[in-house]
């Protein structure tokens, strides 16, 4: 729809008011679903924009609604994410750990740096800011573990009992993966950003005992809200985020297996807070760099020129990192504080356990 485009284009230009009356005037119930659903959660952005919270929220509460009943989202199965995070928990255990194979460590050469946290919490200016590092190579959310892992024929049961030639085998995949989308040649490190490999923490320290991993962590109310906000490509995961609820529901399954995972592997990683990176960015960049062995370097800076060179960049947050830092999704959640009351209970230990507040 003409009105539609046009209605982005004032948003980004300030004009809220004239993108609001345009949308308004378009009966959703006349309109195309796809289009439709794009007007509910574009008029949603547009009310969040005028701080007019309560019409933000149910304007995003249509959108998930007609995203929800659209006829190829209904056929996807929300619950395979849920049973395949549920698998690796059961799994995970010192007494399973305590049953696997010996394997001989891969070189250090080969492990890459995985960028992992739950969905909408900075992770993609994150992979943006490394991406501008010339001793780097960044993947933004390509399927390269999951097409290792698929191989595997009882995941996670048989990381379990792995021979050396399977590993190899296994992480031969991963790296072919990998070179579908970045050149291997040169000495440049991989880092390799997606947001819910979270859940295979197990997996990056078995096939690669060396790996880095960066934590992006945001205060859980932000995170939940952005991802409820956001119109996603609906797939597995993302078809837990139509409700505030199960966004909550899905973070509290997700995250309690990181903290289990931390808690029972060696696993090498640091915590790179959004909330910090964005109020001191060169220090809490250069934290980062030294995680990665790597020296501060001026193209770091000025990620986002960069960005803009790389062209379209597939995550729903393109168009905030080709811009420069910016504050207004900090603790935007605040906003929005009487939806979350139903969610609280759900997402309070989370909050001081990460140490954030509800105030």
């Amino acid at each position: 729809s003409l009105h539609l485009i046009a209605a982005k284009c004032e948003r980004r230009e300030g004009e809220t008011e004239s993108a609001i009356e345009r949308l308004q005037r378009i009966d959703l119930a006349t309109a195309r679903d796809i289009i439709a659903i794009d007007i509910a959660f574009e008029l949603g952005q547009l009310f969040d924009k005028s701080d007019e919270a309560q019409q933000a929220f149910a304007y995003f509460s249509k959108g998930n609604q007609l995203s929800q009943q659209f006829p190829a989202h209904r056929e996807i199965n929300k619950a395979e994410f849920l049973n395949l995070t549920d698998a690796v928990d059961a799994h995970l255990s010192e007494e399973w750990l305590a049953t696997w194979s010996n394997l001989s460590p891969p070189s250090d050469a080969l492990a890459p740096a995985f960028i992992v946290g739950f969905p909408r919490s900075g992770t993609t200016l994150t992979e943006q800011i490394l991406a501008a590092h010339p001793k780097l190579r960044t993947l933004d959310e390509k399927p390269t573990l999951d097409t290792m892992l698929t191989q595997l024929p009882s995941y996670p049961n048989s990381l379990a009992h792995l021979s050396d030639a399977q590993a190899a085998e296994l992480r031969a995949i991963y790296f072919s993966a990998v070179g579908e989308f970045i050149d291997l040649e040169g000495d440049a490190r991989i880092i390799d950003k997606m947001p819910l490999n979270i859940i295979h923490a197990v997996s990056m320290q078995r096939f690669f005992p060396a790996a880095k991993l960066i934590l992006v962590m945001r205060h859980p109310c932000d995170s939940c809200l952005s991802c409820f906000m956001q119109n996603f490509v609906v797939n597995s995961s993302m078809a837990n985020f139509f409700s505030l609820e199960d966004t909550a529901a899905l973070y509290v399954k997700v995250m309690r297996l990181w903290q289990k995972s931390a808690r029972l592997l060696a696993l090498n990683y640091h915590i790179v807070r959004y909330e910090d990176l964005i109020a001191d960015f060169e220090s809490e960049t250069r934290k980062m760099l030294n995680f990665l062995e790597l020296e501060w370097d001026p193209a770091v800076a000025d990620y986002a020129a960069k960005a803009r060179q790389r062209g379209k960049i597939d995550t729903p947050s393109y168009h905030q990192v080709t811009q420069d830092i910016y504050q207004s999704a900090k603790f935007r959640w605040k906003r929005y504080r009487d939806q979350f009351e139903s969610v609280k209970p759900a997402l309070e230990p989370f909050v001081e356990e990460f140490g954030y507040s509800w105030d």
